[in-house]
């Protein structure tokens, strides 16, 4: 589970707690002068704190804590909390020959937007930057379609298949949000797509510029198009690709702080990307990381899990939303 654990200092600071002006905070997203000290941008599910508010797309892209469907039809179970695989998962397609026959991707169109168009009209844009959250990204999606081991194989063995499958997840998020952002008009689009563990990138980063990046260049050229500001979520050690992002045209990068060089990175593409490291594994451990050295013979606790009273309400299979 993800936790903001920068800068908390700030947060009982006097003076930022009387920093809400809305254009100090799209001043620093655009590299554009400002008084004071620099704002607090913590985009991703922000309920309105620090004068910025997330509205809610109208689909369940991925299981936190909860057990049902996604809007692809893939099961979740709550003893998987707020990771990226599910227990007991069936693949959505059996090879990757076959997804084109096999895989069913959603209809934006059949979904109910009427909540999402209220959020919309009723906001207080002089107050919030306004911000979208795109869950779940194309390759973060592409792993939860089959187990993460035979998504990296697909992607190592047939890399044009893998591309092809990545340009359909692209193609439904790009539906997605430009409908959106020609109903909500955001300042920002917060686009999440993890692509590296606390060690490294997934793959070579190489094979992330073939397969990933011109699918991720076409989100971002959507959102931008559209008038929003691309705000990257990307948790794991991925500082070879921090380039990449912002050539793509990302003003802002939501970093994994306890597995990058936040500094060095900072010190080479800060004059042209806000880099908030304030992302970190549970209790301070990095995701894909060894657990933290105890001393002595300390016990293990294991987090019991919720009962089932407590789980979020959470859909059935959403058979309707598929052509």
């Amino acid at each position: 589970m993800l936790r903001n654990i920068s800068r908390k200092e700030t947060f009982l600071s006097e003076t930022y707690l009387a920093m809400t002006d809305k254009q100090k905070i799209l001043n620093c997203l655009n590299h554009l002068p400002y008084e004071g000290e620099p704002p607090i941008m913590f985009f991703t599910m922000n309920p309105g704190m620090f004068g910025i508010k997330n509205i809610e797309l109208p689909v369940n892209e991925r299981g936190m804590g909860s057990t049902g469907y996604d809007v692809f039809g893939v099961h979740w179970t709550a003893a998987a909390q707020a990771s990226h695989y599910t227990l007991d998962q069936q693949p959505r397609y059996s090879d990757i020959e076959s997804w084109r026959d096999e895989l069913k991707i959603p209809n934006i169109e059949k979904l109910d937007w009427s909540t999402f168009i209220k959020e919309s009209e009723e906001i207080d844009r002089e107050k919030y930057v306004v911000t979208l959250t795109s869950y779940m990204g194309p390759f973060e999606r592409a792993t939860s379609l089959t187990s993460f081991e035979d998504c990296l194989v697909n992607l190592i063995s047939e890399p044009e298949e893998f591309s092809d499958l990545i340009g359909a997840i692209a193609d439904y998020k790009i539906a997605l949000l430009t409908k959106a952002i020609s109903i909500a008009k955001p300042d920002v689009v917060n686009i999440h797509d993890d692509w590296g563990t606390a060690n490294s990138t997934f793959m070579n980063p190489d094979l992330w510029r073939e397969v990933i990046k011109p699918h991720i260049k076409r989100i971002y050229d959507c959102v931008i198009e559209g008038g929003a500001i691309v705000v990257q979520h990307s948790c794991g050690k991925i500082g070879p690709l921090v380039g990449d992002i912002v050539e793509m045209g990302a003003s802002a990068w939501e970093a994994q702080a306890d597995c990058n060089d936040i500094p060095a990175l900072t010190a080479q593409y800060g004059d042209k990307l806000c880099i908030l490291g304030g992302l970190a594994g549970e209790e301070g451990e990095a995701f894909g990381g060894p657990p933290a050295e105890t001393s002595g013979d300390a016990p293990k606790v294991e987090k019991p899990p919720l009962p089932p009273e407590q789980y979020p309400a959470y859909p059935e299979f959403p058979s309707y939303l598929f052509d």
